[in-house]
């Protein structure tokens, strides 16, 4: 009876882990001209709270020609930064490669700096996993990018959870 109930107590368990909710941001600068979508891996094996995918587009331009690049967690160039004692939130960081990044173009421009230029996208999300923030609530964000010469521009953005809850 007792191996009975611990196979069952086992395989709900298993089951519980491998129906990981899906969650992320959807971030909007606060001039409305770039959009940034960060999805998590819903794979339990991967790290739910492991950024896969981040999705930067252009706010402006015409259906069809918004994506401007698109960074993945499985080609190596989307983490997140290590913990900083100085930092209140979650920093993701997008690694411009222009051998991996899937990029609309090379020409366009992001916060004035030319694509082609970039060395980083970084995205600080004032939140850190454990802290109360349901699907839909917003948060504050810094959008910073880095370029090849070593000046940074940064943008404040308003970020919305997006929490799959069924």
């Amino acid at each position: 009876m007792r191996t009975f109930i611990l196979t069952i107590a086992t395989l709900i368990s298993t089951l519980s882990v491998a129906t990981a909710k899906a969650d992320g941001f959807t971030c909007v600068t606060e001039d409305g001209d770039l959009k940034v979508k960060l999805y998590n891996f819903v794979n339990a094996d991967n790290g739910t709270r492991v950024p896969a995918r981040m999705i930067v587009s252009s706010g402006n331009s015409n259906d069809g020609a918004k994506t401007l690049a698109v960074f993945n967690a499985e080609s190596g160039n989307l983490e997140v930064a290590a913990e900083s004692a100085a930092s209140a939130g979650t920093i993701y960081v997008g690694k411009v490669d222009l051998r991996f990044s899937e990029l609309n173009t090379k020409e366009a421009m992001l916060l004035g700096t030319r694509l082609g230029d970039m060395t980083k996208l970084s995205l600080t999300v004032d939140f850190k996993y454990g802290d109360s923030l349901a699907g839909g609530e917003q948060a504050e964000a810094l959008l910073t990018i880095e370029s090849r010469n070593g000046i940074a521009v940064r943008e404040p953005a308003i970020c919305t959870r997006y929490k799959k809850v069924d």
